[in-house]
This record gives C-alpha cells, structure tokens and sequence, in this order.
C-alpha cells in the first residue's frame, strides 16, 4: 500500500493536502477542511477543484472520484480493496434527460435520482426539497385513539406511567421521546431502561414484577416489546395495561398487549421502514391534540431525537425517514436541547453543517457508549437535561465512557482478527463466527460491523460469560434472522431486523450454533455475494464537475440507507501531485 494516496486539489480556490492509510479517516479529514472552506465559495465561479487535468492521455492514471456527502476525494483504485468488483452505471438518456430538463439539473444529477427509483419530477421534488413542516400520517388512528384515550384517563387520576426503552441509540431516544411528551402532557411517569449486562434485551420478568410493586399501571414500551410475550403476559396478569410501540421483525403469535402500534402491522408497507423511536414519534403525533399540554411545546420539539433514533438504527433514508431526517437535521442546527448541544460540543460539530454522518460517526457512538459500557440511563438523562450543569456533567460522563469504549474496541478487534488469521479458513466459511473468553459483551456489536466491512461477509461474535454466551451479528447479504431460526431450538432467544441481530445462548452449544450458522450461509451465499463491490453510479468528464453540480449533489442529502453517498466515476484524468 505504499503507492496509496489521495491527490491534492483546489477546492474553489481552497487547497487541501492529507496523506493518510483508511478511507474513513480521508473522508473525515477532507470534510473538516471542505468546512473551513465553505465561506469561499460564493465568491468564485471556478471549477469545484483544478488539480485533476486531463492534459496527457499517455500518462494518464486510472483514477476515481469519489462524492461523499459534502466532500470530493480522489483515489487510486489501489486505494480500496484490489479483489473489488468494480461496476459502472451508464446513464438511461431516454429518461434522465427529460427529467434533468424538467428539474434544472444536470443530467448526471438526474441519473442519480434515477438511481434511487425517482423518475418523475413530482416525486423528484418532494426528495429534492425540505418540508417546511412535517406531515405524519398514521397507518392505524384507530390504534392510536384508543392509546389516547387510555392515557387521557391516566392523567386526569394521574395513574403511575412507566416507559421501557432500550439500551441502543434508538431505544434511549424513543424513551426520550415519550417521557418527554408525558411530561409535556402534565403525566404521571417515570421510565425503565434495561442494563445490557444484567437484564439483557427487551422486557425482563424480574423488571416487570418490580415496575408492578412500584405502582405502575400503564406500562409503554420503546423499540422492544414486540418478542416478549411471556413478560407481557406476565404485567398483564399484575393488573398493568401494556402498550407496545415497535418496529423488529413480528413474531408468529403477537403478545397479548391492550395495544400493539407497530408498523409491520399496516398494509402500506412504506410505513414498514420505521424506526423504534420513529415509532413512537407517529404515535404522539396522533395523540398530541387529544391530550392537553401543561407545558408549551410543538412537535417539532421531539423531532430531533426521532432524527438520531433513525440515523443510529441505520434505517432506509427515503419516503418518511427521508422526511423526518430531512425536516429534523434542518431543525437540528438551531437545537435548544441543552443535552445534544452538550454532546455535540464535546464531538466537535459544527451545527450549522450538521450532516447525518455527525449524527452517526459522533453523537450515536457517544450515546450508545453508556448502555455498552455502562447504564443506558445516563444518556436519556442528558437527553431530557434540564440545566447546563447537569447536561455537562453528563455529557462529559459519556464521553468518557466512549473513550474507553474505543480503546476496548480497538484491543478486541485485534484479538477477533488474529482468531480469524489462525482459526478460520475464509477460502471455505462463508460466515465468520466468532466466540470469546474476554470479549465485552458491550462493544461485539461494534466489532461485527468492522469484521462485516473488513471481510465482506456475515459476521457472528459472541462474548462468553460462564453458562451462557451472548452474541451479536451484523450482515448486508443474508437475513440474520432467518440465519438464527435455523438454531431456534438451542438458542435462549434472538431477535433483531435483516442485517443486525443479537440472542443468548448455551455456551456448551455455541460449536452447535457455528455449524448451523455456517451451513446456513453455505446456502444463502455464494462467492459472488463475498465479492467486495465499488459500485459507480455514473462517470463524469471533469470539465463538467463544477461548483453547481456540487450544490446539486448536496441537495441529494441526507445520506443513508437507500440512499447511499453516490460514487462518481472519471477516467483518464491525471494526477497533479501524489505522496
């Protein structure tokens, strides 16, 4: 990798020169310094960068260009994975070209709204465009209703709420959210969330027994719920009215809860892309008129914690996450909320350029840092915080605790890569299952993704912990659910979406689950799917890459799932200067 390198160039008269070995940290690096430039660039009309020309064909070098978020970087292809397959796009003229005359863009911006199944301008606009306000529409009001109705009761006799949410990001801002829009509606609550280490996943029938001897009445769930038929069961047979909101996978027989508002259950299956806390934040948008407010608010107010819940939980950015992320970041960047502004100060963000991958490589990891090294609490406490002494005396805590989750990272990652080195024959296993004496059980998440991304298959790790063995999965080409019903009968219990899971299980059966895993993924895959992929959504020539093209592709954003950071192609252009 010594010839690896990025090419310096001028941004709108701005030069910026990095030398640096991962793509990520070019990425980050090059957005800071784009940032320290954005005040340039109304005063030129140059091209976006000079340093790439395509003088001399002769001695022209194979080079990529690359459009990520709010930054251009150029890279050799040597620069990414040798064995990627490399795929080009070519543009379908016949249809982006009336679209990019009917929008005013250009051809290869219109190409790329092609991409993401946009192709006529109605539907382009609305993506293209930020709301003023949003407009949730419910896919149950009837649901709803009677969850309004259930609660106005409870407040006016100011019956005991309680909120469950969960350890992860989305689950800490679901439970935000409710507990917020409780109090704002002069409830009676208080709010649950459970310890990773002690109560593990979900509901737990030693926490529903003592929710039920503190007096709670209604218990309201938070991005959980959904698979604990037994605890629900067993809260309902204490006298508590249950209310699940929930977006993971339905199970075959559903809880017997007072209510169920999950998307999975409406027929539109647009509405099936919903987080947890993205969830919660159309419930209350159905309920909000029926309750009165003891203290004003709006519900823009809560759309901030529905933006990082559906950012961190990785869900598709189109149709109404798209909205949400759209309308909320735009909110976001005058945020009254002293606990955010606290964390974001701490994460370096400039909040006038706040972008989703802030949210997702910055605030995320902050908050999920509590729940993985310690108790979850800490974060939703930030996120309700009232002062500023108490927003920088938790903020500080959790950044804390996510230094020390990233020096526990880095320490298991080396130790799962010397496992695979010595123990795994990726020639032959098309999934890598991983089991751990010293793993922590809290960052194995966070390791499966890097083991995903580094490997390009499925990655299964689990952190051993005497009789039993907890472990999480990450995957972008099988379904982990699917993968983990195939061991169903010795599991303790799993759950989770498509592409991450988590469960428990047996220590003494973890060689059981490994093999059922691996001829699992012997079927789901083949060596084509373990193919890393560079794909190129459309090459441009680079003297029509100029400063309005990028005002176009900024108006792609925000970036996620469904809607990836689009790569560009050029060729045959050379390089001004390496290192």
């Amino acid at each position: 990798m010594k010839n690896s390198f990025v090419a310096f160039f001028d941004i709108l008269g701005f030069k910026n020169l990095v030398e640096k070995n991962s793509h990520e940290d070019l990425l980050e690096i090059y957005q800071e310094s784009l940032y320290e430039s954005l005040d340039l660039t109304d005063k030129y009309s140059n091209p976006i960068y000079t340093a790439i020309s395509p003088e001399q064909e002769k001695d022209s070098s194979s080079i990529r260009i690359f459009v990520i978020s709010d930054s251009i970087i150029l890279v050799q292809e040597i620069f990414l994975n040798n064995k990627s397959d490399w795929i080009f796009n070519p543009i379908n003229y016949e249809v982006a070209y009336p679209l990019s005359e009917s929008l005013g863009v250009s051809i290869y911006t219109a190409q790329l709204l092609l991409n993401r199944g946009i192709d006529n301008t109605e539907d382009a606009n609305r993506f293209l465009t930020i709301p003023h306000q949003l407009e949730m529409v419910s896919w149950d009001k009837q649901t709803s209703k009677s969850i309004g109705k259930l609660f106005k009761q409870a407040i006016e006799a100011q019956d005991l709420i309680t909120v469950h949410g969960d350890y992860d990001v989305d689950g800490v801002t679901g439970a935000a959210l409710l507990s917020q829009f409780l109090k704002n509606k002069g409830a009676n609550f208080n709010y649950y969330l459970p310890d990773r280490f002690g109560d593990g996943y979900g509901l737990n029938p030693n926490v529903v027994k003592k929710l039920a001897e503190q007096g709670t009445k209604i218990l309201i769930t938070a991005d959980c719920g959904i698979s604990n038929n037994d605890e629900i069961s067993l809260a309902k047979s204490l006298g508590i009215k249950v209310i699940i909101t929930d977006h993971h996978t339905l199970p075959e027989i559903l809880p017997e809860a007072d209510y169920i508002f999950h998307p999975g259950l409406s027929e539109d299956k647009s509405f099936h892309i919903l987080s947890g806390v993205g969830t919660a934040f159309q419930l209350i948008c159905d309920i909000d008129k029926m309750l009165d407010s003891v203290i004003e608010n709006s519900l823009d107010d809560y759309v901030d914690l529905a933006v990082m819940g559906t950012i961190a939980d990785i869900s598709p950015l189109k149709g109404i996450n798209r909205q949400i992320v759209q309308f909320g970041i735009s909110k976001m960047k005058n945020s009254k909320r002293i606990g955010f502004l606290k964390l974001a100060e701490k994460a370096g963000i400039k909040l006038d350029l706040l972008t989703t991958r802030d949210i997702s490589h910055k605030i995320s990891p902050r908050i999920n840092a509590a729940g993985r090294m310690n108790k979850a609490v800490a974060a939703l406490e930030l996120l309700l915080a009232e002062t500023e002494e108490e927003a920088e005396n938790l903020a500080q805590k959790l950044e804390d605790l996510n230094n020390q989750r990233r020096e526990l990272s880095e320490k298991t990652f080396k130790e799962v890569e010397e496992i695979i080195a010595k123990e795994i024959d990726l020639d032959k296993e098309k999934a890598i299952v991983i089991a751990g004496e010293d793993f922590h059980h809290g960052v194995i998440g966070i390791i499966c993704s890097r083991v995903l991304e580094k490997y390009n298959r499925p990655a299964f790790i689990m952190a051993k912990e005497g009789e039993f063995s907890r472990g999480s999965a990450r995957s972008n080409n099988i379904n982990l659910v699917e993968a983990l019903g195939s061991a169903e009968d010795i599991l303790v219990k799993f759950g989770g979406h498509h592409g991450a899971a988590g469960w428990s299980v047996r220590t003494d059966d973890i060689n059981i689950l490994k093999k059922r895993i691996l001829e699992y993924a012997e079927k789901a895959l083949n060596s084509d799917d373990l193919a890393p992929k560079v794909n190129v959504e459309v090459q441009i020539p680079v003297d029509k890459i100029d400063y309005y093209l990028y005002r176009e592709l900024q108006d792609l954003a925000p970036f996620g799932l469904k809607n990836p950071e689009p790569i560009i192609g050029m060729k045959d252009c050379l390089i001004k200067d390496q290192y």
